[in-house]
C-alpha cells in the first residue's frame, strides 16, 4: 500500500514538473518574441548609427580640404559649413543614443522575467548592450572634443595641433571598436536566447 501510494506521488510530481516546464517553455517564448523585438529596433538605430559615421568620414575627407585652403575668405566660410554639418551628425547620434537607451531599460526590465538558460543569456545580452552605450556616449563625448580641437585652428591653420588631433583619433577609433564588439556580443547573447526559447 505504502509502495503504491509512493509510487503515485513520484508519478504525480514528474507530471507537475512536465507541467510546469511546459508553461516555463510557453512563458520564456512570450517573453523571448518581445525581447527579439525590441532588441531589433536597437539593431536598426545602430544601422542609423553606422551611417552617420560614413557621412562623418565623408565631412573630414572635406575637412583635409578646408584646411588646406590658402584663402582666408573662403577658408572660414568653408570650415563655417563644416562646424554646422559636423555638429548635426552630433546631435543626430545624440538622439538615437537617447532612444537605444529607452529601449535597452526595457530589455532589462524583460530579461528577468527569463527562466533557465534563457535568462542567463538575456543578461548577457543587455550586460553587453549597456557597455555598447558606454562607449558610444564616450565617442560622442571624444566627438565633441575633437571639433573643439579643430575649431580652435580656424583662423590659424598653421597652429594645428596634429599630435593632439591624433590622440582624440586613437581615442575614437578604440572606443569604436570597443562598441562593435559590445554589440557583437549582444547579437551572439540574442541567438541564443532565440534557440532556448524555441524561437529557431
Amino acid at each position: 500500500m505504502n509502495h503504491r501510494i509512493c509510487k503515485q506521488a513520484c508519478s504525480l510530481a514528474t507530471l507537475m514538473m512536465a507541467l510546469l516546464t511546459g508553461c516555463s517553455g510557453r512563458a520564456n517564448r512570450e517573453v523571448a518574441q518581445s525581447f527579439v523585438a525590441q532588441f531589433e529596433k536597437v539593431a536598426a538605430k545602430d544601422k542609423e548609427s553606422n551611417d552617420l559615421e560614413k557621412q562623418a568620414n565623408e565631412y573630414n575627407n572635406e575637412l583635409d580640404q578646408v584646411l588646406h585652403e590658402t584663402n582666408p575668405a573662403k577658408r572660414a566660410k568653408a570650415f563655417g559649413v563644416w562646424v554646422t554639418q559636423y555638429r548635426g551628425l552630433i546631435s543626430q547620434d545624440r538622439s538615437i543614443l537617447d532612444t537605444q537607451s529607452s529601449l535597452i531599460d526595457g530589455l532589462v526590465a524583460d530579461s528577468a522575467k527569463f527562466t533557465g538558460d534563457a535568462n542567463r543569456y538575456g543578461r548577457e545580452s543587455t550586460d553587453a548592450l549597456r557597455e555598447y552605450l558606454e562607449a558610444e556616449r564616450s565617442g560622442i563625448a571624444v566627438g565633441e572634443q575633437m571639433l573643439a580641437e579643430i575649431e580652435s585652428y580656424v583662423d590659424k591653420p598653421e597652429a594645428v595641433d596634429s599630435k593632439r588631433l591624433e590622440e582624440l583619433g586613437k581615442q575614437s577609433e578604440g572606443l569604436d571598436s570597443k562598441s562593435k564588439a559590445a554589440f557583437q556580443r549582444a547579437k551572439d547573447a540574442i541567438a541564443r536566447v532565440r534557440t532556448v526559447a524555441g524561437l529557431q
